[in-house]
Parts: structure tokens; C-alpha cells; sequence
């Protein structure tokens, strides 16, 4: 083992030639978890104590094609991909001031837990020239043979990244444009010479509602967004139920729907999210019109110690849209 050598950040030591070799070797022979770490389709290291690579699999191998991975084993997953910040610290991957900011170095130095996952941004020298990822990565503690052992997943997600850049910039432009289209006909609705035309009015509120229908669309799909990723931050307030109900009953106006709705609520005031209540009870009403194309509909909202919002069809609705109610993409 390494004795004496400075670190930034996490220990610098590593095995002794005899005790990595022996490491290696009992998991070579360990055929039943050897075809397991084979069988996993993205890229994985197994790591010592120390952040010495043991072992890895063919999705590894093709990552630092041409390099073999058996000339990596020993090495620490930045030197075996020829991270720029290995070579800052005598210590090597994991010991310079930089490696302090590394997702998968800060998660290393953490054995608490028996499973971890996170990001990390590396810049590597791959084929003479110098690339930078983002990798999503898990962590998950082994024990084979009596020592343990971290098993470390490395996905690439600059790809990802780079279209949900892309989308943001699409989505915000789209929202500009929608918003810039609403205020010119809301300016033309004002206008006497445009209105004097006959069948002009009815096109311009046309013209209005399209394009608020088109900002209402964007923002969903901004909220949903953020919810999935864990990004959406709730606003919570408060609104009055009547001013909301009659903001939904306008937009079905608009719609395709020409079924007769029943509307029962109070003129209480509540604190929530409106906005996420409104596009739960928009999709809960578009699912009820699909259910039954025929039937009325009851709305209801009941304010107790709780506000509670329900949605109902006089007929059962059949097998085939109990299955397709919530299948949309």
C-alpha cells in the first residue's frame, strides 16, 4: 500500500500489487457475478476500497476502445479515462483540489449509504484530442470473497442535456411568439375600423383564443415537465373557486365538446396550486368526455375541512376506455 502521499481531497493510498492482484483474480473467478456485471448494458466499473478498478464489462471496454481494460485495472476510473485533472495531483483521480467538485469523487467519499446515484462532468483526453461528458452514475456496495466492493454504473447523458437545452430555447420562443400573437389581436379587437367590417369580430376572438389555447398548451407542458423532473417548484395561493370554474367552463366553449355540463360549487376561497388544479380537472373532463360522448356530465366541488373536486358520468363507463382513460402519451 501506498503510505505518505498528499491529498486535496480523498485518500491517495492504494493496494499493494499482491493484494490488487489477488482482488482481481477472486473475481474472475467468481463466474455467476462476472456474467452479471457483463450482462448490465451500460457501462460498469467494480472498485476496492481504495477506487481501484478490479473489473469492468464489455460496455466499459467499448467506452475506452481502443485501450484494453486490462491495462486500466489498478488504475481510478479518472486515470482509466484519462480525466485532465488526474494528472494535477501526484495522488492522482480524486485527490486535487478539482476532483472536490466531481459528482462521482464527492459520492465515493460517502459510505453511509449502500446505494447512490448522481451526475458527474468529465473532461477526458480520448484519441489525442480532449472531449468533456455529463454521466448520470450509480453506486451500489458489494461484499464477494469478504471485502467489499463498489459497483459503479457510468451512463452518458450529453445528449440529453443537449435536447433539453434545445427544447427549453424551442418552448420559450414559441411562448414568445403565441404571447406577441394574442396582444396584436387583443389590439386589433380594440380597433373601431377593423370591428366595422362584418365577420371581423368573430375572427379576431377565433384568432384570441387559439393563440391563448397555444400559451395555455406550452405552459402544461412546462409544468409536466417539471414535475417529471423534479424541477417544478408549486405556487401555492389563493384563488376564488368561482373565478376558477368560470376560467374552464370559457375554454369549453372554445372546444370541440357540445355536451351539456352540470356545474355545483361554492363561492369559497381556497389555497392551492391553481394552476396544477386546473390541469388535473381539464384532463379529468377530457377523459370524461371520451368516456361517455353522449351523456351529461356532473362537475362538483365540496369545501369541508378539505376541498374535494369530482367528475361524474351517469352511465358506467366501458372496459376499453377504463383502459384508455389513462394511457396518454
Amino acid at each position: 500500500m501506498s503510505v505518505n502521499l498528499p491529498s486535496d481531497f480523498l485518500s491517495a493510498e492504494r493496494k499493494c500489487e499482491e493484494a490488487l492482484q489477488k482482488q482481481i483474480e477472486s473475481w474472475l473467478e467468481n463466474s455467476i457475478v462476472t456474467d452479471i456485471v457483463q450482462a448490465v448494458g451500460v457501462s460498469l466499473i467494480v472498485l476496492n476500497s481504495d477506487r481501484q478498478i478490479v473489473a469492468g464489462n464489455l460496455a466499459f471496454q467499448q467506452f475506452l476502445d481502443p485501450i484494453d481494460i486490462n491495462t486500466v485495472l489498478g488504475f481510478r476510473p479518472g486515470e482509466a479515462v484519462h480525466c485532465v485533472h488526474c494528472s494535477l495531483h501526484p495522488g492522482g483521480c480524486g485527490t486535487s483540489v478539482a476532483c472536490r467538485s466531481c459528482g462521482l469523487a464527492i459520492a465515493l467519499a460517502d459510505f453511509s449509504s449502500d446505494r447512490q446515484c448522481g451526475e458527474c462532468f468529465l473532461t477526458f483526453k480520448k484519441n489525442g484530442t480532449t472531449t468533456s461528458h455529463e454521466f448520470a452514475f450509480t453506486i451500489s456496495l458489494v461484499l464477494v470473497g469478504g471485502e467489499q466492493f463498489r459497483l459503479v454504473t457510468l451512463q452518458s447523458i450529453a445528449a440529453e442535456k443537449w435536447r433539453s437545452v434545445m427544447e427549453r430555447g424551442l418552448l420559450h420562443t414559441l411562448k414568445n411568439n403565441a404571447s406577441a400573437s394574442f396582444g396584436v389581436v387583443e389590439l386589433l379587437k380594440k380597433s373601431e375600423s377593423v370591428l366595422a367590417e362584418d365577420g371581423n369580430g368573430k375572427l379576431l376572438e377565433l384568432a384570441a383564443g387559439a393563440a391563448s389555447d397555444t400559451l395555455e398548451h406550452i405552459e402544461k407542458y412546462c409544468l409536466l415537465k417539471g414535475v417529471e423532473e423534479n424541477t417544478y417548484v408549486s405556487n401555492r395561493s389563493e384563488f376564488e373557486l368561482h373565478q376558477f370554474f368560470d376560467a374552464i367552463r370559457e375554454k369549453l366553449k372554445r372546444g370541440p365538446h357540445g355536451l351539456p355540463v352540470e356545474w355545483i360549487y361554492p363561492h369559497d376561497v381556497i389555497v392551492s396550486d391553481g394552476k396544477v388544479v386546473k390541469y388535473i380537472l381539464e384532463a379529468a373532463l377530457e377523459n370524461a368526455f371520451e368516456a361517455e360522448p353522449e351523456e351529461p356530465i356532473r362537475v362538483e366541488c365540496t369545501v369541508n375541512h378539505e376541498v374535494t373536486f369530482s367528475i361524474h358520468n351517469d352511465k358506467p363507463v366501458s372496459d376499453i376506455m377504463k383502459e384508455r382513460m389513462f394511457e396518454r402519451s
